[in-house]
């Protein structure tokens, strides 16, 4: 079994939590990065994702959005602090993707 191109971490606090991933977050391996997340979030309290990633594409800006969308219906914080390299970060400013969807 090959190990996946991207990896999670769970940090579980008492006022808030606190996920990192780091890899490829691309279209390829969506389905386990939904899975993951759909297994882990309770829409109950702050969340803070902390993603440093080598590739991402739109399929999972869509779903960190969507993400994002759901936690602020519920008047709750969901921060995105998003570390990219230099190439991807201006793609996303080019996209219209600037710092108010991220953080």
């Amino acid at each position: 079994m090959t190990e996946a191109p991207f990896s999670f971490s769970f940090l579980k606090g008492s006022q808030s939590d606190t996920i990192e991933l780091t890899g490829l977050l691309i279209i390829n391996h969506i389905e386990p990065i939904y899975t993951y997340f759909k297994d882990v979030l309770t829409f109950s309290k702050k969340i803070e994702l902390k993603i440093n990633a080598v590739a991402i594409d739109l399929t999972f800006l869509q779903l960190l959005l969507s993400l994002k969308k759901e936690y602020l219906y519920k008047n709750i914080d969901f921060i995105i602090q998003l570390s990219l390299p230099d190439d991807q970060q201006q793609l996303l400013v080019n996209a219209g993707f600037d710092n108010r969807f991220f953080n």
